[in-house]
């Protein structure tokens, strides 16, 4: 996994026993800076006047966090989470989420506009590594370039699309879409400049994510010979 510049800050919001996968990110260089994750041998002996000084600590570290991440994984039950996302929400801040289906959310929660979902936490850590990096003058330039159009709920996921009559397109969610730029990049960095060409198992690896959408659902069957 390639290392984080370090610049965003972390919150993760999970169920205790997660911790291991938050050490682990942390190792790669992104900045968590939840303290909890460093406090789990403290559980068992905590007072209930010290489990208080803990939440109103996550809380105030979610708040001051650039993003939040809730994790949960299939039979999680989420408790002292929802205050975390609360605390983030209200201070203005993106929440990610990686959640098995099972978990339920409430239906006005996922279409908040600060709240994205990620099918991986890795891919989760490297979006808002990337995007909330961008400097004044790059983000009003994709301001400029970003055509906004109304949130819908359900929302939108990658795939085909048809506006009205118009022929069906490609649509490609955030985090799919700085995958597969993330795939292009490693293919395109070991292209053979003399031999102008590259591993067959390369390519496949890294076009196959849109080239299936785009042929099982855009371009739905091709001619024989075509």
């Amino acid at each position: 996994m390639q290392e984080s510049n370090k610049r965003v800050r972390f919150y993760v919001a999970s169920k205790i026993y997660h911790y291991p996968k938050w050490l682990e990110m942390r190792s790669f260089g992104y900045k968590i800076i939840s303290s909890w994750i460093d406090m789990v041998e403290e559980e068992e002996t905590r007072s209930h006047k010290e489990w208080g000084e803990v939440s109103q600590m996550c809380l105030q570290e979610a708040a001051e966090a650039d993003v939040l991440l809730l994790y949960a994984e299939e039979g999680d039950v989420m408790r002292g989470c929802w205050m975390e996302v609360g605390a983030a929400l209200v201070a203005g801040k993106r929440v990610g989420v990686v959640a098995h289906d099972s978990v339920q959310m409430s239906e006005i929660f996922l279409p908040h506009p600060k709240v994205s979902s990620f099918d991986t936490i890795e891919d989760a850590f490297n979006y808002y590594d990337v995007c909330l990096n961008l400097d004044n003058e790059e983000e009003a330039e994709m301001e400029e370039r970003v055509r906004v159009l109304p949130a819908v709920y359900p929302r939108i996921e990658t795939g085909a699309v048809r506006f009205g009559d118009d022929w069906p397109g490609l649509f490609m969610r955030g985090d799919a879409a700085f995958y597969f730029s993330r795939q292009m990049k490693f293919v395109l960095e070991r292209f053979d400049l003399e031999k102008k060409e590259l591993p067959d198992v390369l390519i496949k690896e890294a076009l196959s994510f849109v080239i299936d959408i785009i042929d099982r659902d855009v371009f739905l069957h091709k001619k024989d010979g075509e």
